[in-house]
């Protein structure tokens, strides 16, 4: 639904360009406020979409049955700067490293709804003992799995 919505948007925007009227605003109002204004709502309505779309996919990952649970402790974190395009600004770039029982290395991307439904990532210490579980269906950009679930694992 929110694909076709966009699809929409552009196509009438695309259309009043061509006759030089977005969407007959009225003749009081200057043609480049209203173009802002049009603009301003479809950068509205696409942000909106990426970030229902980020929401969707990782509550897919929290309900996928192809969980995948581990033990063994936190290694350390990661931050590396990014660079979304060549004329963008950098940004951090933060990860998580997990080693299991059997000395595999995991890497996890770190996200608002990531830290948002596993508060004890904020809180991890180099060698903590942990258990944590990740969808290997669903990754991000960096191929890295979903953290799905992160819990203390004193006991172990």
């Amino acid at each position: 639904m929110w694909i076709a919505s966009f699809i929409f948007a552009i196509a009438l925007l695309f259309i009043n360009h061509q006759t030089n009227q977005y969407f007959k605003c009225a003749h009081s109002l200057p043609y480049a406020l209203c173009s802002f204004l049009i603009n301003g709502l479809l950068v509205t309505i696409f942000i909106y979409f990426l970030i229902q779309h980020n929401a969707n996919y990782y509550e897919r990952a929290l309900n996928s049955p192809q969980q995948v649970k581990q033990c063994g402790h936190f290694i350390q974190q990661h931050s590396q700067e990014r660079s979304p395009s060549s004329r963008g600004s950098s940004y951090p770039m933060i990860s998580y490293e997990f080693q299991n029982d059997h000395q595999e290395k995991f890497i996890f991307s770190d996200s608002i709804l990531l830290c948002k439904n596993n508060p004890l990532i904020a809180q991890l210490q180099p060698k903590q003992k942990v258990c944590f579980s990740y969808s290997p269906r669903f990754t991000d950009d960096d191929n890295h799995p979903l953290l799905t679930q992160l819990e203390n694992n004193e006991s172990h």
